[in-house]
């Protein structure tokens, strides 16, 4: 079976090494990089569907590109055969505030280990190397246009059309992703499964073969 993967903000395949790595005999998983340029989900669908349209396979969608990869579920629904979300939403998890926060300045420093420990990746601190890099190989603004873009998300009513089987990966530690967003991907799809782990929000950095043992048993 082929695994497509849509990364989270920062966008990088080399970051996802360790759920790649980690697919189980049987299974082929490959990441499909962010485009370094300021598009919304509508203008990432245009230049991502020839990614997913190449053959049957698993779609997952990584945080920020959980709605992406369900407007691609949608839009290509003969190759998409289960859409996995993980750590993700269909409308935007922040509060209002974070509309006002200066995204470009704040980005341009590097990741603070505190702020990666209590967001991103709890007690696995070995990995935030890998995300200062990761998030310093783009250009501040791009992420900040991406931030910009998780605010005003609205990808309710293309979940509710999806007839493929659909599988959301909790982490039950998700400082970022409330439970408010998992309940509301839920009430729109009754063909939605969630799958808790004992996991910060990178679950698929910290427990990749958790990960998958959800993925490939379903």
């Amino acid at each position: 079976m082929n695994a497509v993967l849509l990364p989270g903000l920062d966008g990088s395949r080399e970051f996802r090494a360790p759920f790649t790595l980690a697919a189980p005999p049987g299974w082929a998983a490959r990441v499909v990089p962010l485009p370094q340029q300021r598009l919304g989900y509508e203008g990432l669908a245009d230049r991502l569907a020839e990614e997913v349209s190449g053959g049957p396979c698993t779609l997952i969608g990584e945080s920020f590109s959980g709605p992406l990869a369900i407007l691609l579920a949608e839009r290509c629904p003969e190759t998409v055969q289960r859409l996995v979300l993980v750590a993700s939403f269909a409308t935007s998890p922040a509060p209002k505030l974070a509309a006002w926060a200066p995204w470009p300045l704040l980005l341009r420093a590097p990741l603070p280990a505190a702020a990666a420990k209590r967001l991103l990746l709890g007690e696995h601190l070995h990995l935030l190397p890998g995300a200062r890099v990761a998030i310093a190989a783009n250009d501040p603004s791009v992420l900040a246009h991406r931030i910009r873009c998780i605010l005003k998300v609205d990808v309710t009513a293309p979940l509710r059309r999806l007839t493929c089987p659909i599988l959301y990966l909790r982490p039950t530690a998700d400082a970022l992703v409330p439970l408010r967003c998992v309940q509301e991907i839920q009430e729109q799809n009754g063909r939605v499964e969630v799958h808790e782990i004992n996991a910060p929000h990178m679950v698929l950095q910290t427990h990749p073969r958790k990960a998958w043992e959800a993925i490939a048993s379903r």
